[in-house]
């Protein structure tokens, strides 16, 4: 019987290439459910957003992404609030708004952020998310889509 040699898998963080794999890997070794996992992967292969501008949560990486590597489930958060403001109307973005931050939570808790503060960060996230519509939509939106729309 033959013996298997692998190389060890390493991955430098030099550019976008290695961030890439490395979220591949950290699919594979942290199995997050079914919706995260497809989530993480449409924010890093959709075409018309460029993963390498979101911040990655600096403010809340974890110990579990790796010192200069973007926190993978801020990524796809940061994907679906970017999609929230492509959407035709305040209903739709706060469809997907809420959709991205439950995503945003449940990847948390998939990737061993604790509970408490999984729940903390996610107060957040939807204080932010409730501010911005408070005092900003009313002025920034276009005229088609002012309309009073109920957004939770």
């Amino acid at each position: 019987m033959t013996e298997l040699h692998r190389e060890p898998v390493t991955v430098s963080l030099e550019n976008e290439v290695d961030e890439y794999k490395r979220m591949e890997l950290a699919l594979l070794v942290m199995r997050p459910r079914e919706t995260v996992k497809r989530a993480i992967i449409d924010a890093y292969n959709d075409p018309k957003w460029d993963w390498e501008q979101s911040d990655g949560c600096t403010m809340v990486s974890e110990m579990y992404s790796p010192p200069g590597t973007k926190f993978w489930p801020c990524v796809m958060h940061d994907h679906e609030c970017w999609k929230s403001r492509q959407a035709k109307t305040l209903k739709e973005a706060c469809e997907i708004r809420r959709n991205g931050d439950q995503l945003f939570f449940d990847g948390m808790l998939d990737y061993g952020v604790n509970p408490l503060r999984a729940k903390c960060r996610w107060m957040g996230v939807r204080t932010a998310w409730k501010t911005w519509y408070i005092l900003w939509w009313p002025h920034i939106a276009p005229p088609w889509s002012r309309e009073k729309e109920g957004c939770d």
